[in-house]
């Protein structure tokens, strides 16, 4: 009987920490998908606006396109104020207890 428990026992923690181990890997999984589809929006932004540079500087002049780039960057401040750029905190760290 003590070996049935034994057994037993050992049976609940292994598959305990087997499905520990699942969720947590398929939670990073999300996680980390979810970062590098941001990774290739990125990418493919800063493709798409070297091509329209370039084809603006050919188009209309390199001051124009230092224009047209100062601009885009002026409405970006803003918008990444909306979004939340600035709103994030630190965690709060908590005071040490008087002894």
């Amino acid at each position: 009987m003590e070996r049935l428990r034994f057994y037993g026992g050992v049976f609940l923690i292994t598959a305990a920490t087997l499905m520990l181990q699942i969720i947590q890997t398929r939670i990073l999984s999300v996680v980390a998908w979810y970062h590098l589809t941001f990774w290739g929006i990125n990418g493919a932004a800063g493709v798409l606006a070297s091509a329209l540079a370039v084809a603006s500087s050919i188009a209309f002049g390199i001051g124009v396109t230092l224009v047209i780039g100062s601009v885009c960057y002026l409405l970006l401040a803003p918008a990444a104020l909306v979004i939340g750029f600035g709103t994030r905190r630190p965690a709060a760290v908590a005071a040490p207890r008087p002894a």
